[in-house]
C-alpha cells in the first residue's frame, strides 16, 4: 500500500495551555506512525506535515496537498496518531471517515484510537469526533479569555507591529518602538495628503522611489529594495514595492501614528470559522500616549477631517 503519514500541532497545542504539548510534537507523531509501520510489510511513500495549524480549520496546506494525491490516486492508506490530528470539527472528520476515505478506497489508522476502517467498525467514532471538536472550542474559549485580559489591561495583543513600528523584543505585548526608516515613509505619506495629493499619486511615487511595500518591509526589515535585492525571488521582483490605494488608506486611519494603542477591533467569526469581521465601535477599546508617536495629532486631525468630506 501507498501510506500517507499525516501530523498536525496547532501553535495553542504547543504552547502552555497543552499539557501534552511535548508528546503530540510533530517529531514525535512521525516517531510514533513510523514504528507503527514498522509492523507491517509497508513503507510510508510521503509524509504531510502542517504545524502551527488549528484542527478546525481544513485549509490547512499539507493536508489539501493530500487531498490532491489522494484525487490522483497516490495514496491508499492515511495514517495518524489519533483522531484529533486529522481534525478537531466533528462533522468535517466524520465525513472524511465515513464518506471521502471508503468513496476513494483509501484505508484510514488511528493508531491510538484503535480505528482501522478496513478492520472493524467503531460505534465510539463519533463520540471521540465529539470530545475533540469540544476540546477545540474549550481552548478557543480560554484563548479568547486571556486574550481580552491583556486587552483590557492595556497590553497590545496583536504581536504584529502597524508599518513604522516594530516591537518590544522582550515582550511584543508591551509598547512600539518606532521603525525610523519606515516612519519617515509614514510622515511622507501623511504631508503628502494634507498638501492635496491623491491616494493614487502617493501610492506611484512610493514605487517609483523603489521603497518596499508594508508586507516585505515585514519580511525583510528593511525599507529600500536595493537593501535586501538579492533575497528577492525574481518572480516577487515587481511585487515588493507595489503599494495599493487601500494600503494607504489604512495607513492615513490608524491612530497608533499618534501614539494610541487600538485593541479588538476584528475578531474571528467562531473557533470553526476563522474569518475575521469588524467588532462594532463599543467593544473596541482604545489606551491613549502608550507609545513615541510618529505624526503629530493636528495633522492626523486634519487628514481625518478631510478623509470624511472625500466620502461625503
Amino acid at each position: 500500500m501507498n501510506i500517507a503519514a499525516y501530523a498536525r500541532i496547532s501553535h495553542e497545542e504547543a504552547g502552555k495551555l497543552c499539557k501534552n504539548a511535548l508528546s503530540d510534537s510533530i517529531e514525535n507523531q512521525m516517531t510514533f506512525i513510523q514504528d507503527y509501520v514498522e509492523r507491517i510489510p509497508d513503507v510510508i511513500k510521503e509524509r504531510y506535515i502542517d504545524d502551527g495549524y488549528s484542527g478546525t480549520d481544513f485549509n490547512r496546506p499539507d493536508i489539501k496537498r493530500m487531498f490532491d494525491d489522494i484525487e490522483h490516486g497516490y495514496i491508499d492508506c492515511v495514517i495518524v496518531k489519533d483522531l484529533s490530528r486529522l481534525g478537531r470539527n466533528y462533522v468535517m472528520t466524520g465525513y472524511l471517515i465515513e464518506h471521502y476515505f471508503p468513496d476513494k478506497n483509501v484505508r484510514f489508522i488511528s493508531i491510538n484510537d484503535n480505528v482501522d476502517t478496513w478492520e472493524k467498525d467503531d460505534e465510539m467514532l463519533v463520540f471521540r469526533n465529539v470530545f475533540n471538536d469540544w476540546y477545540a472550542k474549550d481552548i478557543s474559549k480560554k484563548i479568547r479569555s486571556a486574550k481580552y485580559s491583556r486587552a483590557v489591561s492595556g497590553k497590545r495583543v496583536n504581536n504584529v507591529a502597524p508599518y513604522g513600528y516594530k516591537t518590544c523584543t522582550e515582550d511584543k505585548s508591551f509598547g512600539l518602538i518606532v521603525n525610523e526608516g519606515q516612519a519617515d515613509v509614514v510622515r511622507m505619506i501623511f504631508d503628502e495628503f494634507v498638501n492635496g495629493e491623491s491616494v493614487r499619486s502617493i501610492c506611484s511615487r512610493l514605487s517609483k522611489k523603489e521603497v518596499l511595500s508594508p508586507r516585505y518591509s515585514k519580511i525583510y526589515d528593511a525599507v529600500y529594495k536595493n537593501e535586501i535585492k538579492s533575497a528577492i525571488r525574481d518572480e516577487d521582483e515587481n511585487k515588493i514595492c507595489s503599494w495599493s490605494p487601500k494600503t494607504i488608506y489604512d495607513i492615513l486611519n490608524r491612530e497608533e501614528y499618534i501614539g494610541n494603542t487600538i485593541s479588538l477591533r476584528r475578531s474571528r467569526i467562531s473557533y470553526k470559522n476563522h474569518k475575521e469581521i469588524n467588532n462594532p465601535a463599543s467593544k473596541v477599546l482604545k489606551f491613549y500616549k502608550t507609545h513615541e508617536k510618529i505624526v503629530d495629532e493636528s495633522i492626523f486631525m486634519r487628514v481625518d477631517e478631510m478623509m470624511r468630506k472625500r466620502m461625503k
